[in-house]
């Protein structure tokens, strides 16, 4: 039997906590892929709601030790043919609803406004991102989530 000494006991173990509701400075610190979603990888090129997604794994740039290094996974659908007659709620396509997202991400991160057909995101660019506290999938904890919804600053 091996026996480890603790540096505490077992009882006063905090658990982690959220970061709270604000704007966060936030890198890319790996270079974004393109990744097929779930219903592609499970079912083909042809199957209903098949598609691709931007991958990106972003990090929380901060003076506080606390929040620093916090590290988050977001996938972005990228526009398919099928979102070309596809609307959201508000009657925009769902084409010109991702297309849109992605222009603002990457205004965000670059500092400019992308114009024509391409967009460039590369591992080491930073914004400030709105990061929002939601329960985890069991209800019982909070998480946080990068909303992308919000206004994406520049830094």
């Amino acid at each position: 039997m091996t026996t480890i000494l603790l540096p505490k006991d077992i009882s006063s173990i905090q658990e982690p906590e959220a970061l709270p509701e604000d704007y966060y400075k936030l890198r890319i610190v790996e270079e974004p892929t393109i990744i097929p979603n779930k219903k592609k990888e499970l079912g083909g090129v042809n199957a209903p709601g098949a598609g691709d997604n931007l991958f990106m794994r972003l990090r929380v740039i901060s003076e506080n030790p606390e929040f620093n290094g916090r590290s988050f996974r977001k996938w972005i659908p990228l526009p398919n043919e099928a979102d070309k007659l596809d609307f959201t709620t508000m009657g925009q396509s769902k084409e010109d609803f991702k297309m849109s997202m992605l222009a603002k991400i990457s205004a965000g991160f670059s500092g400019i406004e992308p114009e024509g057909n391409e967009i460039n995101l590369q591992a080491g660019q930073e914004a400030w991102v709105y990061v929002t506290q939601g329960l985890d999938q069991t209800g019982t904890r909070f998480m946080n989530e990068v909303d992308f919804m919000s206004q994406i600053k520049p830094v």
